[in-house]
């Protein structure tokens, strides 16, 4: 089974190959869709190079049923020490408010964890990735 992302945006004035990617994930602890989820089933598909491979930016869309935050939530998850979520997720910079957006939308950014077959090495790898939620 191939895994797609939810969305793909193709804009006017970006290469159609390389469109902008949304993966979108329900929020719902009570129902056991977690913050956890959203990152092992979402976040995690951009660093791995799954989606978004060919690009520095992508989108997380979370569908909130059960009053989440990024600030109750996903911050606190990435934070967490125990499981070393900051390392997994390779989280350069954690969650934080866009400027001159609503506190429902942040900016995280990540490094990836994979390189490109057809580049010779240093120029095989990708980069960070910035990441809407």
């Amino acid at each position: 089974m191939e895994k797609r992302p939810d969305l793909s945006i193709f804009l006017t004035e970006r290469n159609r190959n390389f469109p902008l990617i949304a993966e979108a994930k329900l929020i719902d602890i009570p129902r056991g869709k977690t913050e956890k989820l959203y990152c092992e089933k979402g976040l995690m598909r951009f660093l791995n190079g799954e989606y978004a491979w060919g690009t520095t930016e992508a989108m997380m869309v979370a569908y909130v049923r059960d009053g989440s935050t990024l600030q109750s939530q996903l911050t606190p998850f990435l934070e967490q020490k125990s499981p070393c979520n900051a390392k997994k997720y390779l989280v350069k910079d954690m969650p934080n408010s866009a400027s001159n957006m609503p506190d429902c939308v942040a900016i995280s950014k990540h490094d990836r964890t994979f390189s490109y077959d057809v580049k010779a090495p240093v120029n095989d790898i990708p980069g960070p990735i910035s990441l809407w939620h």
